[in-house]
């Protein structure tokens, strides 16, 4: 038997009371020249995930008190190009600061293998590291994940 998943939407409420909305959609078909299919997971395996990039990609690497303790690679995907194939019920939440980050860990080995960022609204940030056979880093921006708001104002206006 065959599931088509293109349209379907999966919504999870957690503990506190965080609406989380995952995508998971057919990738079979979204490869193109441009974009590769690739797999992640976390350190167990309870959650895993496909992705559609270009290779080769930019990074961010952020030195605020989250990102610089765990070393996370954050690749940027668009909700479109991110499919949740397993474990879902393993996401654990944590939020901080201003609460506007999702922040989603696996209850099993505690990784953080994705998330809902700040500053991407409309794309999950996956850590690079949990992919099987990454794709190749072409740029590295350093993020100044401290000084939040006016980082991410420099950046806007310097595009």
């Amino acid at each position: 038997m065959v599931i088509n998943l293109c349209d379907l939407l999966i919504t999870l409420l957690d503990q506190i009371g965080v609406i989380t909305q995952f995508h998971s959609l057919q990738l079979i078909g979204r490869e193109t020249n441009m974009h590769q299919k690739y797999k992640g997971q976390c350190h167990c395996g309870g959650i895993r995930f496909l992705i559609n990039c270009p290779d080769p990609v930019d990074i961010w690497k952020c030195n605020c008190s989250i990102c610089a303790i765990s070393e996370y690679k954050h690749l940027f995907i668009e909700h479109a190009d991110f499919a949740l194939i397993q474990g879902s019920q393993l996401l654990t939440p944590y939020q901080f600061g201003s609460r506007s980050a999702k922040h989603l860990f696996c209850s099993l080995c505690g990784i953080k293998s994705f998330y809902q960022p700040k500053s991407h609204p409309n794309s999950y940030s996956v850590n690079l590291n949990c992919l099987s056979n990454p794709p190749t880093v072409k740029t590295v921006t350093y993020f100044d994940g401290k000084n939040f708001d006016e980082s991410l104002a420099k950046l806007i206006n310097s595009d």
